[in-house]
């Protein structure tokens, strides 16, 4: 590969415009990489999962239990005992992000034209009597085109021999 840079960097030739094209497209686009990389960044981390304490109550069933003693006197024990069981669920939180871009949302309207008139005047109007011309009269000569007579050529009919070509 032959390399030399005044041919490369010549604006006449198709490949040097592809090559700042292409130079040209990566340039550009070097802002936008910088900018996702910094919010991806700040972005949450979706491994890490937060612990959320919730409260729960089991309820053990009354049971009357009645004895029979000689003075009869009925008792009743109640074993209602309420416990606490702190169960460990995993809720995931929604959080509030920032959006960069909004598309722009423009809507064409089409032309409208209003005539506008200009405002009336008043300026009075005279009228002024106006006199027709004169009649004129321009004298016509007539002058005399002389005209050839037709005359009459006779044609002569002319035989053309008409011969018959073999048909194959």
């Amino acid at each position: 590969m032959d390399y030399n840079r005044s041919v490369m960097l010549d604006s006449d030739t198709p490949q040097t415009r592809r090559r700042m094209r292409l130079v040209a497209v990566i340039l550009a686009t070097l802002p936008f990489y910088c900018i996702g990389f910094v919010c991806l960044s700040f972005s949450p981390n979706p491994r890490k999962a937060t612990a959320t304490p919730t409260v729960t109550l089991t309820q053990t069933p009354v049971t009357l239990t009645a004895t029979d003693t000689p003075p009869f006197t009925p008792t009743a024990t109640l074993p209602f005992t309420p416990t606490e069981t702190p169960t460990a669920t995993i809720t995931e939180t929604p959080t509030a992000t920032l959006t960069f871009f909004l598309p722009s949302t423009w809507t064409p309207a089409p032309p409208t034209h209003t005539p506008t008139l200009p405002p009336p005047t008043d300026t009075p109007v005279t009228p002024s009597p106006t006199n027709p011309p004169p009649p004129t009269s321009t004298p016509v000569t007539p002058s005399a085109t002389p005209t050839t007579p037709p005359t009459a050529t006779p044609i002569t009919p002319t035989a053309i021999p008409i011969t018959p070509s073999p048909t194959p």
